[in-house]
């Protein structure tokens, strides 16, 4: 459970680093998300958690934040995403070592997944 919440956390500080670096300076989601993984290239915890995994959640957030802004449309999506992203990351962290892309597939799962979940409730409620 503490591993969820830091992978949550640090997943929801890359999407949520890329949005501003959007939104803010007006750079496009390419040149956000690198600038996001270059900042998160130089962060070490090494208390909370490894600086691979960091990096790599990290990453991935910025790959989520890289998505549509009709998804991302505000803080509380981001949150939500995130929540689901780290949930995906964490299942799908066994699999696929060594093999390219995973990053980008836990973005398009979990911005996939959000969606679906925030279109449900938005029909139920």
């Amino acid at each position: 459970m503490r591993l969820y919440l830091k992978q949550t956390l640090l997943v929801f500080l890359g999407c949520a680093c890329c949005l501003m670096f959007k939104d803010s300076l007006s750079l496009g989601a390419v040149t956000a998300a690198a600038l996001t993984g270059l900042i998160g290239s130089f962060v070490h915890l090494p208390r909370l958690i490894d600086r691979d995994q960091l990096q790599a959640a990290v990453y991935t957030g910025a790959f989520i934040g890289m998505g549509s802004p009709e998804i991302l449309s505000q803080l509380t999506d981001a949150i939500g995403v995130s929540l689901v992203g780290a949930g995906v990351f964490l299942l799908l962290r066994p699999f696929g070592a060594g093999i390219g892309g995973k990053m980008g597939t836990v973005a398009f799962f979990s911005s996939f997944f959000f969606l679906v979940f925030r279109r449900a409730f938005a029909w139920w409620g």
